[in-house]
């Protein structure tokens, strides 16, 4: 069950972070954004990669 929660969470994220970057100007946030976006994509990537190796 917690998969499913780190799943939302994953998504709720990269939204936010999208959004956030969209509208922020100062680039040290900016810069912050991207990280925290390219980690989160990451995640959500990995979690995909295990789901999809799973035996049937």
């Amino acid at each position: 069950m917690a998969g499913r929660y780190d799943h939302y969470i994953q998504l709720e994220n990269i939204k936010n972070f999208s959004s956030k970057l969209e509208t922020e100007a100062d680039p040290a946030k900016r810069n912050m954004l991207v990280k925290l976006l390219a980690e989160e994509t990451a995640k959500l990537q990995g979690r995909r990669k295990i789901r999809d190796n799973k035996p049937a």
